[in-house]
């Protein structure tokens, strides 16, 4: 004990502080996901895996929205990889007649982003402290909080997706191995495959990489594709079984309704949706609480985030910056074709996202962007000024707020 205290003394206040939001954002992060046991799509199918099946054995009514019908069976349309991550614990669980839910998972997910954030910081060349507030801007203070905090089905995939993307990141700034990048660009695929469009990032290094000639690119390029090629066969051979195609993963046949149904008319990716997915990414603005419906009497809490969607203008104010930073060399150019070569299909798609914090699909590229700004930030400035650190605390801060005017307390 005495140790610590001494340890205490030693570190600056600043520091201190930081650490000291960090832990009290993990404890609400913990008290968020342990509530939530209802949605647990994942569990459900890793228990129908366990039992060799592809589809829900276990179906509960609510389940339905989202969820795709065919031949007579109930099927989840996402990867199938965050199931295989839970068969084990399921497993475990059930042997021992305890419920698991993917909260259990989820949780150290989240740790596990905070310090990738962390370590690709450090080695951007970041001080230790301002590693930190990278950290928690990231986990704390960009839509990532809004799935991070809610382990249903729709959520947790994207935080393993997340994860796995900062690992990819990770890699590249440290190691740079091909086969390593591959693997977990195939295993993104089998959680989401927006995100796997991701691996341009890797594919535009190798070929940008003026210290190899053309055959040793033209070598690299396809090593790495031959390491991606297993895991796009077991995608294949997980929808075949389940719809009669190695490509469609149930999207096309998804039971929606309402204003979902509507929009999906226009087809399930087309330009149209572009503006709309563009709004709720940018600018959607909290929404104001009036105390009834025919006055501007405002209530506690006063404004609330709006369930489809808040824009990053809102929950990560402090990614301004990227409209005055400078980006030079190959780097920044990479990153922006690989947040434009994801972004396409993510602001096409019809479905904006429902019962959401900030705009969720944005997280497909936002390891991308983040990346992109914390690179070109360092180049610009050296180290993160007071005034930034303190716009990503005060971002936390918001964003827990308006979290829990969706999600409650």
């Amino acid at each position: 004990m005495s140790g610590l205290i001494n340890y205490l003394k030693k570190i600056s206040w600043i520091k201190l502080s930081i650490i000291l939001f960090s832990v009290i954002f993990f404890i609400f992060n913990i008290i968020y996901n342990l509530h939530v046991k209802h949605d647990q799509h994942f569990s459900v199918l890793a228990e129908s895996f366990l039992q060799g099946k592809l589809y829900f054995l276990e179906q509960y009514s609510s389940w339905w929205h989202d969820a795709v019908y065919f031949n007579g069976h109930y099927y989840w349309p996402q990867g199938p990889l965050p199931a295989v991550i839970l068969m084990p614990f399921v497993f475990l669980f059930k042997s021992l007649n305890i419920p698991f839910y993917q909260s259990y998972v989820q949780i150290f997910f989240c740790l596990g982003v905070y310090f990738l954030i962390y370590k690709i910081s450090r080695k951007l060349r970041y001080t230790a402290l301002d590693s930190l507030f990278l950290a928690f801007a990231f986990t704390f203070a960009t839509s990532f909080i809004g799935v991070s905090f809610w382990s249903t089905g729709w959520f947790f995939s994207q935080v393993v997706a997340t994860f796995l993307l900062l690992a990819v990141i990770k890699e590249y700034v440290t190691e740079k191995r091909l086969w390593v990048m591959g693997i977990l660009f195939g295993l993104i695929l089998l959680t989401r495959v927006t995100a796997f469009l991701g691996i341009v990032f890797v594919f535009w290094q190798i070929f940008l990489d003026k210290g190899k000639n053309i055959k040793q690119r033209a070598r690299s390029a396809l090593w790495l594709t031959s390491v991606v090629i297993p895991f796009i066969l077991i995608f294949g051979a997980y929808n075949w079984p389940r719809f009669g195609s190695l490509f469609e993963q149930g999207y096309n046949l998804q039971m929606i309704a309402g204003n979902l149904s509507g929009a999906k008319s226009y087809g399930l990716f087309n330009t149209v949706h572009l503006p709309g997915n563009l709004y709720y990414f940018l600018i959607a603005p909290p929404e104001p609480v009036f105390r009834d419906t025919f006055s501007h009497v405002l209530i506690y809490p006063f404004i609330k985030a709006n369930p489809w969607g808040l824009g990053i203008l809102f929950t990560s104010p402090y990614l301004i910056y990227l409209f005055f930073l400078r980006y030079k060399g190959k780097i920044s150019a990479v990153l922006l074709l690989t947040v434009f070569v994801i972004a396409i299909p993510v602001f096409t798609y019809y479905g904006i996202g429902w019962y959401q914090f900030g705009y969720r699909y944005s997280l497909d590229f936002m390891p991308f962007l983040f990346l992109l700004f914390m690179n070109s930030y360092r180049l610009k400035y050296k180290a993160l000024s007071p005034g930034l650190r303190g716009m990503i605390i005060f971002s936390g801060i918001f964003d827990l707020f308006l979290f829990s005017t969706i999600f409650g307390t």
